[in-house]
This record gives structure tokens, C-alpha cells and sequence, in this order.
């Protein structure tokens, strides 16, 4: 359901905003302590040499995140698309490169092992074990370490083979002591993440039944009425974004009272269900489906040229009027119904419009001899 995926996937939404909002602040952080070292602040302890490349880097920084940032704006605010696990596993690779990418030239650049900045590990640790999960997050973890070797490592040439030598500047126990500590806090990271990542999911799991409930018809599974109109709503914003057709569809059961009275209500509440069943097996999932009333339906089909929309609901009506409601017993056994539909956005842009005009083309159907089904545009005619 669009609504319980919302509620399980605008938590990657957070972490993107918490992370591009940290990596800003950051960033700054470090451009003020750059510009306080030209003028000779002793802050940082590096080879001034390296000023230039430093800040050049800082502003690349900052001008990346500023695209990512927008990025994320533009397909979320704007495309109204829902971060999926897939699509935010994709975006937090970008982000954790360009986070290592970033860490490890700015440590390499303001003294390798040396460096003022080399608690920023830390900060790769936390980013990574908060965005991804599984063995990637030991994956680039180790990467770190590869990267932060080679930065203790300085290369120059020779004029016999192998024409070029390394020299280590950092002795081998203090690299190996920050690997095992860096190591240590992977771990205890990783752990705390994972336990964290546990209790999200539980509380999702139970969060999406409750929310369910909550937006659906008890008696057909249906959404309820007051949830269509809110996601049908989101639906017309999107379509009209990206240039989209809708059909608002008002169903009314013919003679349902008949039925009742001819087979029982536990008959007539057993046939809503079957008929609820028939209209979602009709419609395309991403179609929005609801119960609207007491033997009343309403359904919002996404993205439908207009040339679908008539033959698509005959078949509907046709499979509807086959099905047996009443198998083995006396009384009525079919089950026909009017159906009205407006089309967004010939007959308006809003949900209110489009469903005042369905039900004006619903009832004349039903003035018409019922079984029928009508567009709001064809009343006139």
C-alpha cells in the first residue's frame, strides 16, 4: 500500500537529509580552520604547501553536496518518488564515496597519520554503519584502512629498477594501532546500529498493521473513504507533474438491496467481499481502490490513456455480472452495477470535482435503465 510504504521509506528520506546536513557543517567547519591557517594561526600543523589544494578540495566538497542535496530534493519533492530500499542503497554508495573520498584526501593532505583531522574516521564509521548494512559496511571499512595506508607511504623515482621506490613515513606499530582501534570502533558501531536497525523494523512492522486498520474497509480490505481521498489526492498532484491522465470511477450495486432481502445479510456481507476481491483482481495495483459506502465503490486509475478506460471497465461489468454470488442457493445469484467516471484533467484538478462529476454520471447511468456505465463528458450528448 502507497501509505504504509511512506511511513517505512521516509525514514531513508531522514537519514539522506541528517547526513547531507552533517557533511555541511563539516565542511564549513573545516573551511574556517583552513582560512584561519593562512593567516598564520598556528591550528592545524601542516605544510602550508598543501593550502591551496586543501581549499580547492573544501569547495569541490561543498559544491558536490550541494548536488546531492539538490538531487534528493528534486526526486522526492518534486517527482514525489518514494525512496525505496533499492534506490536509497544506490544513493548512500554515492554519498559513502564521496565521504571516504573526501576524509581520506584531507587527512592525507594535512599530515597522514599526523593529522588534526584523523578523528574524521570516525565520522566514516558512523555514516557508513548508519546508511548501509550488511558486509558492505565492513567492505568500505576496510577500504578506509587501505586508503589511510597509503597515505603513510610517499613515492619517488629512481634511475635503476624498478624506477620507482616507497618510503613508510609513519612507523609500522602506530598504523597498526589506529587499524585495530579503527577496527574496534567499526565493530561497536556496527553493533549498536544493528541493534537499532532491529527495534526500527519492529516498530515499522507494528506501525504498518496499526496504520492499515486504520485506512481500511474492516469488511472488504478495501481503503476506507477518507484515505482514497487523500491518496488520491497525492495521485493528481503527481499526474499533473508529470503530465498524467486519472480516471475517478464511482460504482453503485444495482438492486443490492434486493439481494440482501433475497439471501440474507451474511450472504450480502459474504458477496461485498467477493465483489472487493473481483475489483482488485479488475484493476492494476498501483490503481487506488476503496469501499465508499454501504454497497458503493470508488477507484482511481493511475496513468490510463482515455481509449483503455471504457473497454477496461467493461470487462469489469462483464466478469461481475458472470460470477455466481449464490452458488447452491435460492434467491438471487448475479450482482450488476452502475459505474460514472470523470477524467482528470478534462473534468477537473481536484478530487472534489472529479468525484462530484463521477456521481452526476453515475446516477445517470442509474436513471438510464442501470448496468451502464458513463463518462462525466458524455451526459450531455
Amino acid at each position: 500500500m502507497a501509505g504504509v510504504k511512506h511511513i517505512i521509506y521516509d525514514t531513508y528520506n531522514e537519514r539522506l537529509h541528517w547526513l547531507i546536513r552533517l557533511r555541511f557543517a563539516l565542511i564549513i567547519i573545516v573551511s574556517v580552520l583552513l582560512v584561519l591557517t593562512m593567516f598564520k594561526i598556528s591550528l592545524l600543523n601542516f605544510p602550508l604547501e598543501n593550502i591551496k589544494t586543501l581549499i580547492i578540495l573544501n569547495l569541490s566538497a561543498l559544491l558536490i553536496n550541494v548536488l546531492l542535496a539538490g538531487y534528493q530534493y528534486y526526486i522526492v519533492e518534486k517527482r514525489h518518488m518514494i525512496l525505496d530500499e533499492n534506490h536509497f542503497n544506490y544513493i548512500s554508495l554515492l554519498h559513502i564515496d564521496f565521504d571516504i573520498l573526501y576524509v581520506i584526501l584531507l587527512i592525507a593532505l594535512t599530515g597522514g597519520l599526523n593529522s588534526r583531522f584523523l578523528f574524521l574516521l570516525i565520522f566514516n564509521i558512523i555514516t557508513t554503519t548508519f546508511l548501509i548494512s550488511g558486509f558492505r559496511s565492513y567492505f568500505y571499512s576496510m577500504l578506509v584502512l587501505f586508503l589511510l595506508t597509503l597515505t603513510s607511504i610517499t613515492f619517488y623515482t629512481v634511475d635503476s629498477f624498478p624506477y620507482i621506490n616507497f618510503r613508510i613515513i609513519n612507523p609500522l606499530p602506530e598504523m597498526t594501532f589506529i587499524s585495530v582501534i579503527y577496527l574496534f570502533a567499526v565493530y561497536i558501531s556496527k553493533y549498536v546500529s544493528s541493534k537499532l536497525y532491529d527495534k526500527q523494523e519492529e516498530l515499522n512492522i507494528l506501525y504498518e498493521e496499526a496504520y492499515s486498520l486504520s485506512i481500511t474497509d474492516r469488511l472488504t480490505g478495501l481503503y476506507d473513504q477518507t484515505y482514497f481521498r487523500i491518496a488520491a489526492s497525492d495521485a493528481i498532484e503527481i499526474a499533473d507533474v508529470n503530465h498524467n491522465t486519472l480516471a475517478i470511477v464511482m460504482l453503485d450495486l444495482d438492486d443490492f438491496k434486493g439481494f440482501n432481502d433475497s439471501n440474507g445479510h451474511l450472504t450480502g456481507s459474504r458477496a461485498l467481499q467477493e465483489i472487493a476481491q473481483i475489483i482488485r483482481s479488475s484493476f492494476r495495483k498501483t490503481d487506488i481502490l476503496a469501499k465508499y459506502g454501504g454497497d458503493e465503490f470508488i477507484m482511481l486509475m493511475r496513468d490510463i490513456d482515455n481509449e483503455y478506460i471504457t473497454p477496461t471497465l467493461r470487462r469489469f461489468q462483464k466478469q461481475l455480472a458472470d460470477y455466481d454470488f449464490n452458488p447452491g442457493g435460492e434467491g438471487h445469484h448475479t450482482i450488476t452495477a452502475s459505474l460514472g467516471i470523470s477524467i482528470f484533467p478534462d473534468d477537473g484538478n481536484d478530487i472534489s470535482t472529479l468525484m462530484q462529476k463521477a456521481d452526476k454520471a453515475l446516477y445517470s447511468v442509474k436513471d438510464g435503465g442501470k448496468n451502464g456505465l458513463m463518462l462525466y463528458k458524455d451526459i450531455e450528448k
